[in-house]
């Protein structure tokens, strides 16, 4: 099966905002990130209000606005962290010329491998090489490491039968070549 597109600065987002939020360590390093920051920043509240009082008789409104921002903080952080991380990527985008992502890229997949080619360059992955598949609603990651995955886009089929066609096929071939 062949299909063709145009990789996107989106589509790089795309999959960087899915494997922050499916990582498995990176969920867990947030989440430290998350209750450290909110019992930080109520600790200091805390510690600001005694050194303005000078008294451990802190007001109850002090208590409730410290741990107001603190589970402020502690929600609002992944939405600061991915906003933090999709500006250094689009900062680091801008750096280089990124020639194939301004090609068509053709990926065909074959029962042995897949292979994409877009005009400047030609990769080809056997299935083996490929750690693991995940489905969304737009994309298609086939994961090459912890980090590096093959990105498929939606726009990159006519209908949606043909995607599903797609899924089934590269799932097909993965579990064959990784069972044997």
């Amino acid at each position: 099966m062949v299909i063709q597109y145009q990789p996107t600065l989106e589509d790089l987002l795309a999959f960087n905002r899915y494997h922050i939020d499916h990582s498995p360590s990176l969920r867990r390093y947030h989440q430290y990130v998350r209750i450290g920051t909110s019992v930080l920043c109520i600790v200091v509240c805390l510690v600001t209000f005694y050194a303005l009082t000078q008294s451990f008789r802190i007001p109850i409104a002090f208590y409730a606005i410290a741990f107001g921002l603190g589970i402020f903080f502690y929600f609002a952080l992944p939405s600061m962290i991915w906003s933090s991380t999709k500006k250094r990527i689009e900062r680091m985008f801008r750096e280089g010329q990124n020639k194939g992502m301004a090609k068509l890229t053709t990926l065909s997949i074959g029962q042995d491998s897949m292979e994409a080619n877009n005009g400047l360059s030609t990769s080809k992955l056997v299935w083996s090489a490929i750690e693991k598949m995940s489905v969304t609603d737009e994309y298609i990651f086939m994961y090459v490491s912890a980090m590096n995955a093959v990105v498929v886009p939606k726009r990159a089929f006519a209908t949606e039968a043909q995607r599903q066609e797609f899924i089934q096929l590269a799932q097909q071939y993965h579990r064959l070549t990784n069972a044997a």
